[in-house]
């Protein structure tokens, strides 16, 4: 007789797939898991972390591919993924500019202390202000 093994997923507020679990190993707590399929002995059913859905979790752009429909997973759209690819998109770009900011502190830690003027640094005070402003664009849209 062969073994039955469950597919869990849990889904965002969304109802994107965010994890899959189940198989040959189970999530021990069952909290926000939900069963959408069960099989015997077939990679997709003992081992669905990377066999169970297609196109795997997440695309190459860390969108997620899949979405749970009734309790079935769908595919999702590039239309659907495309709010999603901004809002990843401008994280990156966040996370570039402050560490700009964080590689240019040296010249407003001059002036604080009074080892340099505004006037010396005016060319990365200009610019520092721009990231700033792009930051909060970006965090805004």
């Amino acid at each position: 007789m062969e073994d039955n093994y469950i597919v869990y997923v849990k889904t965002d507020t969304a109802s994107r797939i965010i994890a899959i679990e189940g198989g040959m190993y189970p999530p021990k707590d069952l909290t926000g898991w939900m069963q959408i399929d069960e099989g015997v002995e077939d990679p997709k059913y003992t081992h669905p972390q990377g066999n169970y859905l297609e196109k795997g979790l997440i695309d190459e752009n860390g969108c997620y591919n899949y979405k749970l429909v009734d309790g079935v997973k769908t595919e999702r759209t590039d239309e659907e993924k495309g709010s999603e690819l901004t809002v990843i998109e401008n994280a990156s770009r966040i996370e570039e500019l402050k560490q700009k900011l964080a590689e240019t502190d040296y010249a407003v830690i001059k002036i604080a202390e009074g080892s340099a003027t505004v006037e010396e640094y005016a060319d990365v005070i200009t610019q520092r202000q721009a990231w700033r402003t792009e930051i909060n664009e970006l965090e805004s849209a």
